[in-house]
Formats: C-alpha cells, structure tokens, sequence
C-alpha cells in the first residue's frame, strides 16, 4: 500500500524533478520465478494488483504506467514515484475482488457518500485514474490516484 510518509528511502535525484507534483511510496514487487524484480531511477512503472510496483514492459498498455520512480530499487525495497495522478481520494469499488490497477468511473455512491469506481473494460479513453488499494466486496473503499 502507498505510504507518503515513512520508511526511509535513498534519495537520488534526477535533474529538473518538480517537488510539487504527487509523490507516493510504494513497495516493489516481490521476486518472480525467485528473481529479483529491479527498478532505476527514471524507469516508468506499473502496479501490480498486490499494490506494489513494477517495471513497465515494452508492450503494456500506456494506461498502466502510474509514473516514474525517483529511485533505485529490488524487491522489498521502498521506491518514491513521481506519480502521474494529481491527487489521491477515498471511493468505493463497483464490484467484489476488486485489485490494484487502472479504474474508470462508475457512478456517485450516495450510500457511502463517494465516488465509484470500475476496474472493467478499461481503455485508455475511459481509464480515469488508478486504485491504490484493493476490496473483496462491491462498495467497499478503495483508494484511487485521479488522472489528470
């Protein structure tokens, strides 16, 4: 799950990084197939329905690259990435088994007072921002980094 305050992380800038853009913390995703999963600085990322992140590869979506990390890192580690979200709020999940990933909007959810999201049929047209956290049942809150 992101954190915005926290573990330690090493810091490395990279020229020219704009301080007042959203910044989150994020774990890299443990090993696969017991291999290290390595991020640089620099390198655009994607989450993995776990919440943690993950290098992009060459032939994923553009809407799954939530954003650039500003460190270097291995699984386990804690990476900050310059996020290409604005800002993060509460919502509900439309439907159960809900994971980390790309989201569209769904409706008002005038029970819980919030925003609802979908995690189907997402496009890079309607893809509207990304959820940070997952949910086991419909209406359950999620947090979802806004596109911008």
């Amino acid at each position: 799950m992101p954190e915005t305050l926290g573990t330690e992380t090493k810091t490395t800038f990279l020229n020219e990084v704009e301080s007042h853009k959203l910044h989150l913390e994020f774990e890299v995703r443990a090993k696969i197939q017991s291999v290290d999963v390595a991020i640089k600085k620099g390198m655009p990322v994607k989450l993995h329905t776990d919440g943690t992140v993950q290098p992009m590869g060459n032939s994923d979506d553009a809407q799954l690259c939530i954003g650039v990390s500003l460190h270097d890192g291995v699984s386990g580690d804690n990476v900050t990435i310059g996020m290409k979200a604005y800002c993060v709020i509460k919502a509900s999940a439309n439907e159960g088994s809900f994971v980390a990933g790309p989201v569209k909007y769904y409706d008002y959810d005038a029970t819980n007072e919030r925003n609802r999201f979908s995690m189907t049929s997402i496009t890079h047209a309607n893809c509207t921002g990304w959820a940070l956290t997952s949910a086991t049942l419909a209406d359950d809150e999620i947090l979802v980094a806004l596109a911008q």
